[in-house]
């Protein structure tokens, strides 16, 4: 599908089905790159770099600067440089939080200590074809981060390594609710994400279209479409 990626740890996709990833950097002084794959992008890696001196063109000519402008035509870049150690990554699904963080990427920052790692939210936005990068925090610091997931009610479920690179032989697991959710959203939520959804009415499936979880909205579609019949659908 997408090519010229060195070590990305999780893909995500939007709420459009655009598919992002953070991919890990080649320990060169290069920075870890924020990436938009496409169908047919290449993003410029290939394993043979990492044994050339100075890592070849990669470094010489800045293949992974997203600053830099005059790279290959060929080359799918970096819409940002951003964390140092990309390892989990998860996008909102649009319950559980505050408004404010619709649109929002979640991802695990693993920099070998607690003390300089963590969770970062970004956001990117529609630029031509393609997207540009918007914002960033540092969301969750001062933990080890290894990976971050949202659960069905939309809270969220974070892995800390704990300790430096070896680690301690034993990690944590967190789940964080927040105080800004709205409670009684989450219930109906996970009710929509456990039930038979089959045995659903037409026309609460067609109200699900429109609801703020992006799961529910997908599981209503893919049962619509499994349908032969839905009278609404071909008014």
């Amino acid at each position: 599908f997408s090519t010229g990626l060195r070590n990305p740890q999780e893909l995500a996709f939007d709420d459009y089905g655009n598919l992002f990833t953070v991919d890990n950097n080649c320990d060169a002084g290069d920075r870890a790159r924020l990436l938009h794959l496409s169908r047919g992008s290449n993003s410029g890696w290939r394993m043979n770099l990492q044994y050339l001196p100075e890592r070849g063109p990669w470094m010489a000519e800045s293949w992974w600067d997203a600053e830099e402008k005059d790279l290959p035509k060929f080359l799918n870049p970096a819409l940002a440089n951003i964390s140092a150690g990309p390892s989990g990554l998860a996008y909102y699904p649009g319950v559980g939080m505050a408004t404010r963080y619709k649109g929002s990427f979640f991802l695990a920052d693993f920099r070998g200590d607690s003390s300089n790692s963590g969770i970062i939210r970004f956001t990117v936005e529609p630029n031509g074809a393609g997207f540009a990068f918007k914002e960033m925090e540092e969301f969750w610091w001062n933990i080890l981060a290894t990976d971050i997931c949202f659960a069905p009610d939309g809270s969220l479920y974070a892995t800390d390594w704990v300790h430096g690179w070896i680690g301690e032989g034993q990690g944590k697991l967190f789940r964080v609710d927040f105080a800004e959710g709205d409670i009684d959203l989450q219930q109906q939520t996970l009710y929509f994400l456990q039930t038979n959804i089959k045995l659903e009415r037409p026309e609460t499936l067609l109200n699900l279209l429109s609801h703020p979880d992006r799961r529910v909205r997908q599981r209503a579609q893919f049962e619509l479409r499994e349908r032969e019949s839905v009278p609404a659908l071909h008014a």
